[in-house]
């Protein structure tokens, strides 16, 4: 199998594609897949794959212990919309400024239904993008502790899947949470819904 542009194409333009039974089962127990209330804040991530010998990984990042927001959690590359650019332009950006790749490099594919997160009010377009080369990467020491690339089989089916309560910091407590494992790490919330997502497409037009 030749991993391509061209696939991710296809693997974001499937007809007739329903994300809901494969994104719920990545939701929160406190959550539901809910279009957003009237006051909300917009954001865009990037999804970025590249050929990774015989599969096809997709790169994520760990958020540093010290960040105020998310510390220690596992996201794609994104943030906040800046006034005055495009969404797409949003995950470009915020992909060079956190990880170092350029946008000159990329080739963006796509999107994916956007996402909201209810905890944060935040209403997150996930753009899905193509590389045709493991990049190099500069992080930003603030954003980013740790790049993880992982093949997008990693994602499918159950054998990396698990389900138990996680402090979140929320005043009623833990809550039950599914998530990816990968290592150490857990992957969950709105990243761990789009890579079931997008996994699933990929593994529909192979």
């Amino acid at each position: 199998m030749t991993f391509d542009v061209t696939l991710l194409k296809n693997a974001l333009n499937l007809p007739d594609f329903d994300p809901v039974p494969v994104r719920l089962p990545m939701v929160p127990a406190d959550r539901a897949l809910a279009p957003p209330p009237a006051e909300h804040k917009i954001g865009a991530v990037l999804a970025l794959f590249f050929p990774d010998g015989d599969s096809l990984s997709t790169i994520l990042l760990r958020r540093p212990n010290t960040m105020r927001n998310h510390p220690g959690q596992i996201a794609f590359p994104g943030g906040k919309q800046d006034p005055g650019e495009t969404l797409e332009q949003t995950a470009l950006r915020e992909t060079w400024e956190e990880i170092g790749v350029e946008s000159e490099q990329i080739t963006v594919v796509g999107r994916i239904d956007p996402l909201y997160i209810p905890p944060s009010r935040f209403y997150v377009h996930c753009y899905a993008g193509w590389i045709d080369h493991r990049p190099s990467y500069t992080l930003s020491e603030a954003e980013v502790a740790e790049v993880l690339e992982i093949p997008y089989t990693h994602f499918l089916g159950d054998a990396n899947r698990r389900r138990e309560p996680i402090d979140v910091g929320l005043p009623t407590g833990p809550f039950e949470v599914p998530f990816f494992t990968f290592n150490n790490h857990k992957i969950w919330g709105a990243t761990s819904t789009m890579l079931a997502e997008l996994s699933h497409r990929i593994d529909m037009v192979l």
